[in-house]
This record gives structure tokens, C-alpha cells and sequence, in this order.
């Protein structure tokens, strides 16, 4: 029946005996491999169960990972940043935000190089980071660098470089950022910054200038009209005769009418005591009459538009101080037959608009630079406007006269 539980008793020694002590040795060995069958396939069934889950956590890995893979796929080409992936010297992979700058499609990129699109005074650098990433080995930060795109334009680039595993195996990842604009605003800064420099030496050459010129006017009209005036009191004082004295008293008093004119215009170029007196209105019509009208024979016409409204001492010498600028370079450079001035305010900003019928200029060109020829130039006033919170309009081309408008706000000052 299978059983092996039972053993035959022996009762005699004769051949049945030993027949009987033989079946029951057998019968134990069998026990015996019975249980080491049992214990063997029980480990088997163990070692099964442990294989089958090993095998089911493989499957699980492996699926895990192929979604991470694709879940990473659909990051990198949905990536605002160009991506470039390089395995075994060869490029594997990019994503559209590397196409869309370079401007070439995916067909024109496959048959190029990437160092094709590198600007040339940039190659050697681009180059040898380059090389360090398809050959598998670690690389710092490449300096930023420009390309050349399919329309022509030169783009600046930011690279960064990271090593990656890619489908199971070692691969570099180049990511890659568009910084021209931010390129663009450096370049922009640094023009800036040299024209402030700029502005600065000259107002500093300007000032001296202004002191020798200040100096040579006392010393040739003022000071030699005093030191003549003098002469002609000590010869007053010894003439001989009424006649003589009262001729030279009177060319005493017309040398001395002469150096008071002579001082009230000084006076007036470096503060206006109309302008403090009796208004920016004023003090601009006095500047037209004396200096655009009767000196440069100009015509001219001055506009007031809105209420006259009060302001403060500082916003009436800033403007006063811009107007007489761009006459001054009106009457030097415009080669104008008539200029008009317009003065409009309101409640919170007071404009002044200055327009000529001159040969004009490039408005975009001379607003934007220091130069000899305009003094400060458009470019002091523009930065006094951004300094106040103000505005500057430039109306101009060449043959066309200028139209310049400037606004301060009342509450700037």
C-alpha cells in the first residue's frame, strides 16, 4: 500500500530470517531517502518562491524604469532649454527647444556638426569642451559662446554639462540656454557705463572751460574797464581844467556802463535773476531776445499752454537750464531760421517743447552717445529725465528740422 511504516518480525535465523531482516533495512533506507526527499523538495519549492518573486520585482523595476524613461523623454523634449544627449562620440538625441534655436530643421541638423553653428572667435573653446563630453570624460562649465543660426543672426549660448545614464548606458546631457537678450542688456550696460564715464570727464573739462572763459571775461572786459575806469578818475583828478575833468568823468561813466553790462551778462549766464524774479516765462523770453533774437538773428516764438501754475525753484532751474542747452545747440548746430518754444503745464508735470526748422539729425543715433559737437548732448538730458522721472521726446531726421520735448513731474523735485 505504499506504506513504509511497516517492518516484518524475525523469528528464526534460517534464509526467511535473513530474507525478512534484508526487507527491513530496506524499508528504512527508504525512510531515510523519503525524508531527505521531503526536506529537498521543500527547499525547492522555498527557493521557487523566492525566485519568482525576484523575478517579479525585475518585471517591476523594469517597468518602473521604463516609464521614468519615458516620463524623462517627455520632460527633456518638452524643455525650454536646448538638450543635447552624446553617447559613444555620438549625438543621440536633442530636443525641440535646440532646433527652434538654431532655426534649422530636424533633417538640416542631422547631416551637420554641431561646432558648425559655433561662431568662429568661439570654435577652439566650444571645441575642446566638446571633446571632453564625447569622449566620455567629465567637464566644467564652457565659457558662454555664440552660434550662428540659419537666418543669420548670432545667438549667445550658456552650456552645462552633466554625465547621464541613457537607455542603460553612460551618455553626456549638454543643456543649453539662450542668453543673448541678457547678452545684449551686458553689452547695452557696459555702453552705458563708458558714456557715463564719458559724460562725467567732460562735465568736469566743460566746468574748467567754463571757469577760464568766466576768468578771460573779468579779466579782459570787466577788469580792464575797472583798471581803465581808475586811470581816467586819477587823470579827472588832475586835470587843469572843468572842461577836461567833466570829458573825462564821462568816459569814466560810459567804461563803467560798459563792465556793469559786461557783469549782469555774466550774472545772467550763470543764474538768470529774472528766472528767480519774475518766472520761467521770463527768464526764457529775456534769453531769446538777447541771445537767439539780437546775437544769432534768429525768429522766434515763445507758447504758453495751461495755467500758469506755480512751481519750485528747483524744477524752474532745471528747466530753464535744459531750455538754454538745446537753444544753445540750436543756434550752433541746427542752422535754423526760426526755433519756437511751448510751454505747457499741468497739475502734476510741466513739458517744454523746443522745435527748429534746421537740418535735423538722426534722433536715434544722437540721443543715445556723448558728443563733442552737442556738448552733453541729448544724453545728459535723458538721464536727468530718467534721474526725475521724467520724459524725453526726440522728433528729428535729417532735413527735417527737431521737434524735442521734455517733461518733469512736480512731485520729482
Amino acid at each position: 500500500q505504499g506504506k513504509l511504516d511497516t517492518t516484518l518480525p524475525i523469528f528464526y535465523t534460517d534464509e526467511i530470517g535473513m530474507i525478512s531482516g534484508s526487507f527491513n533495512r530496506m524499508i528504512t533506507s527508504l525512510r531515510h531517502s523519503n525524508r531527505h526527499r521531503d526536506q529537498y523538495l521543500e527547499e525547492l519549492l522555498q527557493n521557487n518562491a523566492i525566485l519568482e518573486q525576484e523575478i517579479q520585482e525585475r518585471e517591476n523595476a523594469q517597468l518602473a524604469l521604463g516609464e521614468s524613461e519615458k516620463k524623462y523623454r517627455t520632460v527633456v523634449e518638452e524643455a525650454t532649454q536646448g538638450i543635447l544627449v552624446m553617447q559613444e562620440s555620438q549625438r543621440i538625441f536633442y530636443n525641440p527647444a535646440w532646433l527652434e534655436m538654431t532655426g534649422y530643421s530636424a533633417e538640416e541638423y542631422d547631416s551637420m556638426s554641431f561646432l558648425s553653428l559655433v561662431f568662429p572667435d568661439d570654435l577652439e573653446t566650444v571645441e575642446n569642451a566638446y571633446q571632453e563630453l564625447v569622449t566620455g570624460y567629465e567637464f566644467e562649465a564652457v565659457p558662454d559662446f555664440r552660434i550662428t543660426t540659419k537666418p543669420g543672426d548670432i545667438k549667445w549660448l550658456s552650456v552645462r554639462g552633466a554625465r547621464i545614464d541613457w537607455e542603460g548606458k553612460p551618455a553626456g546631457m549638454v543643456f543649453i540656454k539662450d542668453i543673448t537678450e541678457r547678452k545684449q542688456q551686458e553689452l547695452q550696460l557696459q555702453s552705458y557705463k563708458q558714456q557715463l564715464q564719458a559724460l562725467a570727464s567732460q562735465l568736469t573739462l566743460t566746468e574748467e572751460r567754463e571757469r577760464r572763459r568766466i576768468a578771460v571775461e573779468l579779466h579782459d572786459h570787466v577788469g580792464q574797464a575797472l583798471a581803465l575806469a581808475r586811470i581816467q578818475i586819477a587823470a579827472a583828478q588832475n586835470s587843469q581844467t572843468e572842461a577836461a575833468r567833466i570829458a573825462l568823468l564821462g568816459e569814466t561813466s560810459d567804461i563803467l556802463k560798459d563792465a556793469i553790462k559786461q557783469t549782469r551778462s555774466l550774472i545772467f549766464e550763470l543764474s538768470s535773476p529774472v528766472l528767480n524774479e519774475m518766472g520761467l516765462k521770463a527768464a526764457i523770453s529775456e534769453w531769446l531776445q538777447t541771445y537767439a533774437e539780437s546775437q544769432a538773428g534768429l525768429k522766434t516764438e515763445l507758447v504758453e499752454i495751461g495755467p500758469d501754475l506755480p512751481m519750485s525753484a528747483d524744477l524752474r532751474a532745471i528747466l530753464f537750464r535744459n531750455v538754454r542747452e538745446l537753444l544753445t545747440n540750436v543756434i550752433r548746430h541746427a542752422q535754423a531760421t526760426c526755433v519756437r518754444v511751448t510751454l505747457e503745464q499741468t497739475p502734476t508735470r510741466a513739458c517744454v517743447t523746443v522745435q527748429d526748422d534746421g537740418i535735423g539729425f538722426q534722433a536715434d543715433e544722437i540721443a543715445s552717445r556723448v558728443t563733442r559737437a552737442s556738448g552733453f548732448g541729448l544724453f545728459s538730458l535723458r538721464e536727468q529725465m530718467d534721474d526725475l522721472g521724467g520724459s524725453l521726446t526726440i522728433q528729428s531726421a535729417p532735413g527735417e528740422g527737431a521737434t524735442i520735448t521734455f517733461c518733469v513731474p512736480h512731485q520729482g523735485l
